[in-house]
């Protein structure tokens, strides 16, 4: 993506809301952080976290929130693009 794409889906009003929202569905179908990022890798790629991704998607979901985390899954090549 272009710089200026990438931030406007970042920073883009839609993207916070259904992050949210997102956040929000994860924590009720799942009861563990590491279950909810487990999840919502699985729904937004397609397939589950490797051992290294789940670790760094752990560890930025402990620092930045769980809504943070599904900004950046929505921002991930792989649920942007369909290939």
């Amino acid at each position: 993506l272009p710089a200026l794409q990438a931030l406007s889906l970042l920073n883009n009003k839609f993207t916070l809301g259904m992050s949210n929202r997102f956040a929000a569905r994860l924590q009720k179908e799942a009861e563990t952080l590491r279950a909810q990022i487990r999840r919502a890798h699985q729904l937004t790629t397609g397939r589950p976290p490797t051992v290294t991704e789940l670790a760094d998607l752990e560890k930025y979901a402990q620092q930045h929130g769980l809504p943070n985390l599904c900004r950046v899954l929505f921002n991930l090549s792989e649920f942007t693009y369909m290939d």
